[in-house]
């Protein structure tokens, strides 16, 4: 039921930010081979929303791994946060790994983390203004849905928020932050 929600809240959040480009339609429509033919004829895999969010982000809201590595493969940032576009400021800065985190697509997850470009720890932050990592989020589904996206997570060098300080120096800290910052540890 949970994911229902979800689902519904970021679907009515896509289709308010005006990214209607054949590829954000393909992305949305799970049509990997349409993805595959707009990429071929050029089409950008780092096409952003007016809001900032990518295709990538869109692919992770519907699921997809094969459509996740295409885009990938094409050069879309793995690591690119929602509202980071220089218009529009988003107070969450997702990642398109948050997202699938948030889904709990674990075989899109796996596409991201065969990306030597993605960064698995990047810090997001919730509406509550709590910074979290993909894993920390990964958690919290797998406990309410079972998903074994933590799992995979893990294994590609995924931390938890809170010990994720422990383990990187402060300038790291600061890179993998969202821009708006968080709380000090």
């Amino acid at each position: 039921m949970l994911r229902l929600i979800l689902l519904s809240i970021l679907y009515l959040l896509c289709h308010s930010q005006e990214i209607k480009t054949l590829l954000s339609i393909a992305a949305e429509k799970n049509n990997a081979e349409e993805i595959q033919t707009l990429l071929t004829a050029g089409s950008d895999p780092n096409e952003r929303s007016k809001e900032g969010e990518s295709v990538l982000h869109l692919v992770c809201i519907w699921g997809g791994a094969k459509k996740t590595a295409l885009l990938l493969s094409a050069g879309a940032d793995p690591n690119h946060r929602s509202g980071n576009n220089g218009k529009i400021k988003s107070s969450l800065d997702m990642t398109p790994l948050s997202w699938c985190s948030y889904a709990g697509y674990t075989d899109t997850i796996a596409e991201f983390i065969k990306d030597k470009r993605t960064e698995v720890n990047m810090i997001v932050k919730q509406e509550d203004g709590k910074c979290i990592t993909a894993l920390d989020i990964a958690i919290k589904i797998g406990e309410e849905r079972g998903t074994s996206s933590q799992d995979v997570l893990r294994k590609a060098g995924g931390v938890k928020y809170e010990e994720l300080h422990l383990q990187v120096s402060a300038e790291e800290m600061l890179r993998l932050q969202p821009p708006s910052g968080c709380p000090e540890k």
